[in-house]
């Protein structure tokens, strides 16, 4: 998230005109995200009304994490979006922030649906008949390059924009008045909002009927007071972050290493047919679903656990990268906090 700006008194090229652009790109982005929710919606209710096995297994409670991922993009791509055509310092800081997480999950999304999609169309052929290969390859083909379109190039394009110096300057021109984004360097900014997003997910980890844990399945009284005893650490966590205080950073790195190592011993552990149980799917919906083929194609051997490991070191890497960030005392740093 390091970006360049330009030397005192050199002067600049006004991106009002991209600013507008990538802005209304992001409102777009948001009523894309307002589509998704009300066709989630739509599809569980007909499916529902079905009376089929899948609908049996789909309830809302299920689909909560969509309906909240879509809610959610819709409310900040939108936000972002008006801050952006208003060349807010603010929101060119959040969005490049934004956009450099995308980037770096998206690309690896892309990657494991790259390997995982032939297979999964493969397998759906052995229960719907066969395609012809040329029929496969086109649906491959599209299917891949719609998402290396949503998950790569959209990404790097806000990447490249609004990492510019000249964005920069425009909007501290258009928007003089210093922000609470101005306080810290951005990669500081956005570790401690990557911790805030994580305490959230964690307290709407309440809203599930399970929760896998150590091999374990955690559910009611456990699984609320997990939830919220993490919650209320990755909140601790990022306040100190902001703040310049090295015990949060040190914090981040030590929970990152554990919550990676629970999730290891939980994924050799556990029997995911039983997790979906748990969800509420019942043995017919996991059936016709090919659950266990599916986990099968994504076992140890294959992907996943070389995926943890770089998204591993990629997380610890950029943890190092920040620490420089921080004041060499332990004891210093700023009272600032956020808004």
């Amino acid at each position: 998230m390091a970006e360049n700006g330009l030397s005192q008194g050199t002067s600049f090229k006004d991106r009002k005109g991209g600013l507008v652009f990538f802005g209304i790109l992001q409102i777009l982005l948001g009523v894309f995200s307002i589509l998704l929710l009300g066709l989630s919606i739509l599809g569980v209710v007909m499916t529902r009304i079905s009376g089929t096995a899948a609908g049996q297994a789909m309830s809302l409670k299920m689909m909560f994490p969509s309906f909240l991922m879509y809610t959610v993009g819709a409310v900040v791509f939108i936000w972002l979006g008006i801050g952006s055509i208003t060349a807010k310092r603010w929101a060119r800081a959040l969005t490049l922030i934004l956009s450099m997480i995308w980037l770096a999950i998206g690309a690896l999304t892309f990657g494991f649906e790259a390997y995982l999609m032939p297979k999964l169309l493969s397998g759906m052929q052995l229960e719907g008949g066969r395609m012809p290969e040329s029929g496969m390859a086109v649906v491959t083909f599209f299917i891949l390059g719609f998402m290396f379109v949503l998950f790569v190039v959209l990404p790097a394009a806000f990447t490249l924009f609004f990492r510019s110096p000249h964005v920069k300057a425009t909007c501290e021109q258009r928007d003089p008045k210093p922000r609470w984004t101005d306080q810290r360097p951005l990669p500081v900014l956005g570790l401690s909002l990557m911790l805030y997003a994580g305490a959230a997910s964690m307290l709407f980890m309440i809203a599930y009927p399970a929760l896998p844990f150590l091999g374990m399945l955690l559910t009611g009284f456990p699984l609320i007071a997990y939830s919220v005893t993490v919650a209320a650490i990755l909140l601790y966590l990022a306040r100190s972050v902001y703040n310049l205080k090295t015990a949060g950073w040190t914090g981040a790195l030590v929970l990152s290493i554990l919550g990676y190592g629970a999730g290891a011993l939980t994924f050799f552990k556990m029997d995911m047919i039983e997790y979906y149980r748990a969800l509420g799917y019942s043995d017919l919906a996991i059936s016709q679903m090919r659950l266990a083929e599916l986990w099968e194609i994504i076992g140890t051997r294959t992907i996943v656990v070389p995926m943890m490991i770089f998204s591993l070191a990629v997380w610890i890497g950029y943890l190092l990268y920040v620490r420089r960030f921080f004041p060499a005392d332990p004891q210093e740093g700023s009272g600032d906090t956020m808004p």
